[in-house]
């Protein structure tokens, strides 16, 4: 398995948000019962749970990963669960938060290669072969 640059990194995250996003509109649009008019949060917690949480901790890999050949690895094998409850929180700031931070070290040619989750949890995303 090969390392991704930021570049490929940020190419996943942004496919990921589109088809989360147009998963949310299309939700809202089929609204029958009108709750996610009143509870929005609540509809964005629990596609972004059923789209990101649940096929990576089975799957380790989200739609956009699996279109571009990439896996989320476990170097160490050990205590998985404790660290990918970390790796949630963090993955979550690093979509949403700190993507414009990536995205303009991207634009200005710094290739980090790991985002924050990567580096404080040691789970990996690698291109699979």
């Amino acid at each position: 398995m090969r390392e991704l640059t930021l570049k490929s990194k940020l190419m996943i995250l942004f496919i990921d948000y589109i088809v989360f996003i147009t998963t949310i509109a299309l939700l809202d649009k089929a609204s029958i019962t009108g709750l996610e008019q009143q509870y929005p949060l609540i509809l964005w917690l629990f596609v972004y749970i059923l789209y990101y949480v649940v096929p990576e901790y089975f799957f380790k890999k989200t739609l956009g990963m699996k279109m571009l050949k990439v896996k989320i690895t476990d170097d160490e094998n050990k205590h998985f669960r404790k660290r990918f409850l970390i790796y949630t929180f963090l993955i979550f700031l690093d979509r949403f938060i700190f993507l414009i931070f990536y995205l303009a070290s991207a634009i200005m040619m710094f290739d980090y290669k790991l985002l924050l989750s990567e580096k404080l949890t040691n789970l990996k995303w690698k291109k699979e072969e």
